[in-house]
């Protein structure tokens, strides 16, 4: 009697798990089809051209597994800068609010879901080389906000009654002889700062050096550097420096500390790969940043000294947390560098190559972080030379037809990650049909 009870049990317990299994499918299928029409409904809303977006951006973006699910939507703004808004509650709440958008009641439950808003510059559009370190970028805030943010948990550390715990029990001490005004602007600047710091270091550990000479090149743009400030000036005709400096740091201490990142990565700044040109870029920055010295000596006494206990109390854990998520083995090291530099040639051939044939004959599909370190290459050593086969005016400048070369670079390094993503899809499908077969 007691094993027929047993049996009858155990096989509702199974209908039931089966049953539960299928509603999380529906849910996750339902979900899926919701949050793509939300996307859509998202970018119209702030006057998206689908022709705006990045291509095949989706490839590069491999985030750390986490238990909720996340969807990414990409936005085009009239701004000059990249952003990300990581957001993570119930899904429907966040479709509710969308124009147009009904939300199933498989949706309705309390479920949380990531989604993660990621705003592209309508004038860097086609730029895909700025896009990649950019977005590199801002997928390690979503990497921090999936795992548990940095500032915030700095800041909890510090305001929990008067229990002080983690890093703060080590940073508070050199704060007490401040005034409480100056006291609050530097824990304020230690709590920005840290995450920008961490997703600086994330990128050149997923990107190598390109992710540094890109990053370089867009800040001039963007005007993140403390040495451009002097030709910004407020109204009243003194630097606005705490206003410009208090979300991130100055472009001089972030080159500083993503050079140091590529020391630590096995780099050597002179020699192979990071050698010749190339090497001599590298070499530029590093001098012309001062190691981030001459931007503190600039800095209200607040911002140096929150820079200083960044450094002594927060930069080894940072980069603990960063080995953790990329460890050495996975990182973009002074190996994988030298192969994208044999890659740089086909670019500069204007081939857009998205697999190799090794030498006994297999094929092998190409990285996107490979591609773009490759470009990156081309960007800064063989654009004359791409010139050279770019069709145009023959009384085109030398300008002019750098110019055309880079956009040209932009759309060969797009058509080589559309091509990545075709042959991976092509090989995963290949593989599931022979799997079935057997």
């Amino acid at each position: 009697m007691a094993d027929h009870a047993q049996s009858v049990f155990g096989r509702r317990l199974e209908r039931a798990q089966r049953d539960e299994r299928e509603r999380n499918r529906v849910e996750r299928q339902q979900y899926d089809v919701v949050s793509g029409l939300a996307s859509r409904a998202e970018a119209l809303t702030d006057g998206t051209s689908g022709l705006e977006l990045p291509t095949d951006l989706r490839r590069f973006l491999r985030i750390t597994p986490r238990r909720d699910p996340h969807h990414l939507v990409f936005r085009s703004v009239p701004a000059n800068t990249y952003g990300c808004q990581p957001r993570s509650h119930p899904v429907a709440d966040f479709l509710e609010g969308l124009p147009g958008v009904s939300v199933p009641a498989a949706l309705r439950s309390r479920r949380r879901h990531m989604v993660s808003v990621l705003d592209i510059p309508r004038s860097y559009r086609r730029a895909m080389l700025t896009h990649l370190v950019m977005v590199g970028h801002e997928v390690g805030h979503i990497e921090d906000h999936a795992v548990g943010r940095i500032g915030d948990r700095f800041k909890r550390e510090t305001i929990v009654g008067r229990v002080v715990t983690g890093q703060a029990a080590r940073i508070l001490p050199a704060l007490r002889p401040l005034r409480k005004s100056s006291a609050s602007l530097v824990l304020e600047l230690i709590r920005n700062w840290s995450p920008e710091v961490f997703c600086d270091l994330y990128c050149i550990r997923r990107l190598g050096p390109a992710g540094l000479l890109v990053f370089a090149e867009y800040g001039r743009v963007a005007g993140i550097f403390l040495g451009d400030l002097s030709r910004r000036r407020s109204e009243d005709g003194k630097e606005d420096v705490e206003e410009r400096f208090r979300e991130h740091p100055p472009g001089e201490i972030r080159i500083a500390l993503m050079i140091e990142e590529l020391v630590a990565l096995g780099y050597t700044i002179g020699q192979s790969p990071l050698d010749g040109p190339y090497g001599k870029i590298v070499a530029g920055w590093r001098e012309v940043t001062g190691g981030g010295r001459d931007a503190l000596v600039r800095l209200p006494e607040e911002f140096g000294r929150a820079y200083r206990l960044i450094r002594g109390h927060i930069h080894g854990p940072l980069r603990q947390e960063l080995i953790r998520r990329i460890p050495d083995a996975q990182a973009y090291g002074p190996a994988r560098l030298a192969y994208a530099r044999t890659l740089a040639a086909d670019l500069a051939q204007g081939i857009a190559m998205s697999e190799r044939i090794e030498a006994d004959g297999s094929r092998t599909i190409l990285e996107v972080e490979d591609l773009y370190n490759a470009a990156a290459f081309v960007r800064f050593v063989q654009l004359d030379e791409l010139a050279a086969r770019v069709p145009g005016d023959e009384r085109l400048s030398r300008e002019q037809r750098r110019g055309a070369a880079l956009e040209t670079l932009d759309l060969l390094l797009t058509r080589a990650i559309e091509g990545a993503r075709i042959a991976a899809d092509w090989a995963e499908a290949s593989s599931a049909i022979k799997a079935r077969r057997r």
